[in-house]
């Protein structure tokens, strides 16, 4: 996740693309992860430090070498990425921002759920049009 230059769509709409994803999962019962997750990273991009930045800065400024493990930190001091050359992988390390941006998106999904719960009932899950 890094950030985005311009967000994915209003707080007003990305409110009601969530709600609308909850109805969605609660209508046919089923979790749609891709689409959730997708939701939620374009959430998130909001708030999330600019890591290609990160990234770019601190290659330049090592000749473009890495330690054998590597982490990248913003200019607040705070850990955004990391490397594992020994799984090869990298791995975005989610900031306070991050965090309390996916409670927002969390706590809107869920409240959703909840509404939905209570107006149809648990049984209805999955045999709503």
């Amino acid at each position: 996740m890094t950030k985005r230059d311009k967000p994915a769509m209003s707080e007003e709409e990305f409110e009601k693309a969530i709600k609308e994803l909850a109805q969605k999962e609660f209508a046919t019962g089923k979790r749609d992860d891709a689409a959730y997750r997708k939701l939620c990273m374009q959430h998130g991009e909001t708030v999330s430090p600019d890591r290609k930045t990160i990234y770019e800065s601190s290659m330049r400024k090592t000749g473009g070498k890495m330690n054998a493990a590597c982490m990248f930190w913003d200019n607040n001091g705070n850990k955004t990425l990391s490397y594992n050359p020994e799984s090869r992988n990298w791995k975005a390390i989610s900031t306070e921002e991050e965090f309390a941006r996916a409670r927002v998106f969390t706590s809107i999904y869920n409240d959703e759920l909840a509404r939905l719960k209570k107006e149809y009932g648990e049984n209805a899950k999955g045999t709503i049009s």
